[in-house]
């Protein structure tokens, strides 16, 4: 309601009302109340010059920030125009202050509100800039550390071929792990728990290279291979998983309360 109310403040007015605030503040020498009125309400951020705002990297006068940008304008002048009815009302007493402050008070919320709104959208933007870059990251080191398991499990179900050495398997693990661990938390998911332990003591773990000079699992469907292939098949799920909670946060909410609703049995009703 007081969103509605401040905003609906903000924007009351006729043009006539509007042009003659706009006049005042720019015919009389109030151009640098308005710069100041501007910067205080955080309409605008402070110009490198006085009595100017900043405005995409250039100092701009209220006259030419006017043109630029007449809504936030608008806002700073009537802040200005409405100090002045203050100044000049101020010997009247306590009641002329009173409706003045009438005046001033949905115009101070609503600059408040653009700031608090500014902030949000700016915290948000940077958690999903990083959130994004953090997946892409994600992504990469999973679909190496998979491909070299692919190019292994070749030739360590080959027994044709000597036993395959490490080769790139601990690094691009230990690669793995690493961001694995820079996941922010908390996800509410299990994937990034799951990933770490195929990644530990999981057949797809630190242990993966060593064990296969016997000739019975040095076969495509002997159990080890069969797991190490029902491993790598989790990973990237698990990957899938943590990407997309961290990419459509809302989504996996959602669908993490809609799982939760389904599991969750209803209680019966008692009958008499």
């Amino acid at each position: 309601m007081l969103v509605a109310f401040a905003l609906s403040a903000c924007s009351s007015g006729n043009d006539d009302q509007k042009s003659a605030e706009a006049l005042a503040c720019l015919s009389y020498g109030d151009e640098g109340r308005v710069a100041d009125a501007a910067v205080l309400a955080g309409l605008a951020s402070p110009g490198t010059s006085p009595g100017t705002v900043r405005v995409g990297g250039r100092d701009e006068s209220p006259r030419v920030w006017r043109s630029s940008n007449p809504t936030p304008f608008a806002s700073a002048c009537a802040i200005v125009v409405s100090a002045n009815k203050l100044d000049a009302g101020s010997s009247e007493g306590a009641s002329s202050g009173g409706s003045i402050w009438t005046v001033l008070w949905p115009l101070v919320a609503g600059a408040a509100l653009t700031l608090v709104t500014t902030f949000a959208t700016t915290g948000w933007s940077q958690r999903m800039a990083e959130a994004r870059r953090h997946s892409a990251a994600l992504r990469a080191a999973a679909a190496d550390y998979a491909a070299e398991v692919d190019l292994f499990m070749a030739a360590a179900t080959n027994p044709d071929q000597p036993e395959p050495a490490e080769g790139e398997l601990g690094a691009r693990r230990r690669k793995l792990r690493q961001v694995l661990d820079e996941t922010p938390r908390p996800l509410r998911i299990d994937a990034p728990a799951t990933a770490g332990r195929l990644l530990g003591d999981g057949p797809i773990g630190r242990d993966l290279a060593s064990g296969w000079s016997g000739r019975e699992v040095r076969s495509r469907t002997s159990p080890r291979a069969t797991a190490v292939d029902a491993a790598v098949t989790q990973l990237r799920s698990a990957v899938v998983a943590i990407t997309t909670a961290q990419e459509r946060p809302l989504r996996a909410a959602a669908r993490r309360l809609l799982t939760t609703t389904r599991a969750t049995p209803r209680p019966r009703k008692a009958t008499i």
